[in-house]
């Protein structure tokens, strides 16, 4: 009966996330009266709930694959929040929406690659590894691009950053690898449902968002789409150049095409209202880059694979 609920639940994974995103447009009450830092508790749970997926084994790719890894963490932290920064100049956002898209993309690699680079078949373990090791190094990165790209004017505490990448998100995430080592049984079983109680705490986060920001998300959401789906398309266009160029194998090619167009959009949203509470509209970017990142992993898985049959996408 529960692995026929978590089955109905992932299969249905866009439509449950959109029930909830309307519910809270509509009817932003029902959301509303949760604080905002309860988005950093439903940020840990996703968080451990990935950790209960990791195995050492999964930190290989770290020592296999350097160049590789090295052009990930380039992507994620050179390449994404000066485009960032650049869409934000050339759309003229607010100081609320340019926090927010730079907290976007300055945060690391978010676990949708992982998912979508295993369906296409590409090199599911430098994923996972690229996602490890960019969100390792967020703790001190990430920090640092805030405070480099962000206006000097806005007044906020770069340590509470890292403060809350490490709270919110490597803490529960060893917990969660450690519980898998050493209670593998109690690990296999939680992982029964793990993946439909992301969902459900991915679409709460979201609803608490969409509900505290109702009425601006409503005369924002066209630019804050813009800018979010800008973004992404910029991540994947540059790796597309720069794979031509390095002539990179067909998997790895494929793997960071994916990847760099993948965001930890939670953490962005989790960051925003921890650290920027007086620009509440600066979670707005992370939220909705959360639901385009769901929407365009399916379109693009399929596009992938269309490519691929007319080997378009090739050394």
């Amino acid at each position: 009966m529960l692995l026929r609920i978590n089955e109905t639940i992932e299969k249905n994974m866009l439509i449950i996330l959109m029930i909830f995103i309307i519910i809270a447009f509509i009817k932003p009450d029902y959301f509303n009266w949760m604080p905002q830092y309860y988005i950093d508790f439903l940020l840990m749970g996703i968080m451990f709930i990935v950790g209960l997926k990791i195995n050492y084994g999964d930190f290989l790719p770290l020592i296999k694959y350097p160049k590789y890894i090295c052009l990930g963490v380039i992507g994620h932290f050179i390449i994404m929040p000066l485009m960032a920064l650049l869409i934000s100049i050339v759309l003229n956002l607010n100081d609320a929406l340019t926090i927010g898209l730079i907290l976007l993309g300055a945060c690391p690699s978010g676990t949708t690659s992982n998912v979508i680079t295993y369906l296409c078949k590409g090199d599911t373990a430098l994923s996972v590894g690229i996602t490890i090791c960019t969100t390792i190094m967020s703790i001190i990165i990430t920090p640092i691009l805030t405070l480099l790209l962000i206006n000097s004017n806005i007044n906020y505490y770069v340590a509470d950053i890292g403060m809350s990448i490490i709270l919110c998100v490597i803490i529960p995430l060893i917990l969660g690898m450690l519980i898998n080592h050493n209670f593998k049984k109690s690990s296999e079983k939680i992982s029964v449902i793990a993946p439909s109680a992301s969902i459900i705490l991915i679409s709460l986060m979201l609803s608490i968002i969409i509900s505290v920001n109702s009425n601006d998300i409503a005369s924002n959401w066209i630019i804050a789409t813009v800018a979010v789906i800008l973004l992404s398309f910029s991540g994947h266009i540059i790796t597309y150049i720069i794979g031509k160029i390095l002539k990179l194998p067909k998997d790895k090619f494929y793997t960071l095409f994916i990847d760099l167009g993948m965001k930890n959009s939670g953490l962005a949203a989790s960051l925003a209202a921890e650290s920027f509470p007086m620009f509440y509209m600066a979670t707005i970017p992370g939220a909705i880059y959360s639901i385009w990142q769901n929407i365009w992993g399916i379109i693009l898985l399929r596009i992938i694979r269309e490519l691929k049959k007319k080997n378009i996408l090739s050394e």
